[in-house]
């Protein structure tokens, strides 16, 4: 078990569906408009699922319902976020159409309804009616059917929705008993057809103050101890590649205010969608007269994964994510894996492909290791001067370590493992000083890290120049490097050994509290 000492996530992120005349999964139209076979045509939830169940068969059935019988964290745990535009036009159908994806894709992954977390996009409302309760009504009926479910299943009262308040859907999932907090935001809650708001998302004021006000209310402790995630539709911060021509600049109206209190309560991830362009970025900027710490929030926009109507690009496909976050809370830090899956349904040629032939191929993988930075440590100790007659014996030892090693050392980085029941992953390689006219690169270097890890790595110069090697492991480890040349002849056969050592980050340490 983790002892509580890390937290794991996956998250499959999905945005922008569009289940309507839009959608891309729908059965291909005849020349007299009527809609053709389904069969072979596969839907938006059997494609995802079946590429999930290949790519990550481990992660069925780690949902809330599978928390230990003793109440204790599970050490891994698997959700589903859904970032607006469910539908294209929000009728009632549509909204049918996106629960029946909801519940099939939850079961379909052995998760609960409590595993599901969702926001509305612009298309979730009718944005043509005058009164903001004629606007928000289909999509409060939608809403509070999976409110009430999940509330059955955690046995508390079922929350209600007035559409004449959609600024209530702005809301804090407090599941910090299993290490896990998620913000619901609603941007949406004044998209209004002929205003100014039809085309931007906003979040007032008043929200942005119960979000922090629910998020105080939550214990010290777990709150630190828990992945804490927001989703939203509208994109929170523009970057030039989220920009349409002609259709504005803005970002969600008070978003230096929502980041900024989503920082101050340390969260990990901003989800959402709207712009079906994905991009993924860190957002870490910091005001020189406030005394905020550096803590990098990581943006992830999901793209569409249902929607036809894709930016005219190279490459544009329907895509979705699959984030994986490991979270130390005594580090802290956390990384951050972000797979980014694009649809293929087009042959060689350019052909379109017969639906059976439809498939998922990974576009791109985003890898970032996220630390809050301290302040800087003040100076310890002195400093002497370099007396030669004390310090010549040291330099020898030094200059003899360096001939030992033909001027190759090795080095290593540790970050969190994406093994769920391992705590860092130390990645270790050699560097040298090829400048050096001793340097003698290694013919092949194997690495050990002691007699709890019974494999040996390998590595010949021909897999890999620097000779890298990974380890997963639950506590401080001393890793030896052996190094060989291995010449034609007996004099020319030479071996050494070095040694790094992987590190627990966080025990002991003065961290900076949330």
């Amino acid at each position: 078990m983790n002892e509580d000492r890390w937290r794991h996530l996956n998250v499959l992120h999905l945005s922008d569906l569009h289940f309507g005349d839009k959608h891309a999964f729908n059965p291909v139209v005849a020349p007299d408009g009527a809609p053709g076979a389904v069969r072979g045509r596969p839907t938006l939830f059997e494609s995802v699922l079946s590429d999930v169940g290949r790519l990550l068969p481990g992660i069925r059935g780690h949902g809330l319902d599978a928390v230990p019988e003793d109440g204790g964290v599970p050490e891994e745990r698997t959700i589903v976020t859904l970032t607006g535009d469910l539908t294209e036009r929000a009728q009632t159908p549509q909204f049918d159409l996106a629960q029946t994806f909801m519940q099939s894709f939850a079961a379909g992954l052995g998760l609960g309804l409590r595993d599901i977390f969702v926001v509305p996009g612009n298309h979730d409302l009718s944005y043509d009616e005058a009164a903001t309760a004629d606007r928000w009504a289909r999509y409060c009926r939608f809403y509070e059917r999976h409110a009430e479910a999940v509330s059955r299943l955690n046995g508390s009262a079922a929350p209600r929705f007035q559409p004449e308040t959609p600024q209530a859907l702005t809301r804090i999932i407090d599941q910090s008993d299993v290490g896990l907090i998620v913000a619901e935001i609603n941007s949406s809650a004044y998209v209004q057809r002929g205003t100014a708001d039809e085309r931007r998302g906003q979040v007032d004021e008043e929200a942005i103050d119960a979000l922090d006000e629910q998020l105080k209310a939550i214990d010290e402790g777990k709150r630190r101890r828990s992945i804490r995630l927001a989703l939203i539709h509208h994109h929170p911060a523009v970057l030039p590649g989220l920009a349409d021509p002609g259709e504005g600049y803005d970002a969600v109206v008070n978003a230096d205010q929502l980041l900024g209190m989503l920082k101050r309560h340390a969260f990990h991830a901003v989800l959402h969608g709207h712009k079906h362009t994905p991009h993924a970025f860190t957002y870490d900027p910091v005001c020189a007269w406030t005394r905020d710490p550096v803590r990098p929030l990581m943006v992830i926009a999901g793209g569409s994964a249902g929607s036809t109507e894709l930016r005219r690009e190279p490459g544009a496909t329907n895509t979705y994510n699959i984030v994986r976050i490991k979270w130390h809370p005594d580090a802290p830090q956390a990384r951050i894996h972000v797979e980014t899956r694009g649809h293929v349904i087009h042959d060689e040629d350019g052909r379109l492909m017969p639906g059976p032939r439809w498939h998922w191929q990974m576009l791109r993988l985003d890898d970032r290791l996220l630390s809050a930075t301290r302040s800087p440590a003040p100076r310890a100790g002195t400093t002497r001067k370099r007396d030669p007659q004390h310090d010549e014996a040291y330099e020898r030892e030094r200059a003899n370590a360096i001939a030992s090693t033909r001027r190759n050392f090795p080095v290593i980085e540790v970050m969190p493992s994406l093994d769920p029941q391992q705590g860092y992953e130390a990645r270790v390689r050699i560097e040298a000083q090829t400048d050096k006219l001793d340097y003698v690169a290694p013919d092949r270097v194997e690495w050990s890290a002691g007699p709890l890890f019974p494999e040996i790595h390998v590595v010949r110069r021909d897999q890999s120049p620097q000779f890298n090697a990974r380890f997963s492991y639950h506590g401080p480890m001393l890793i030896q490097a052996r190094l060989y040349w291995d010449g034609e002849l007996e004099a020319d056969r030479y071996e050494c050994q070095a040694y790094v050592f992987a590190h627990f980050p966080g025990r002991g340490e003065q961290i900076e509290p949330d």
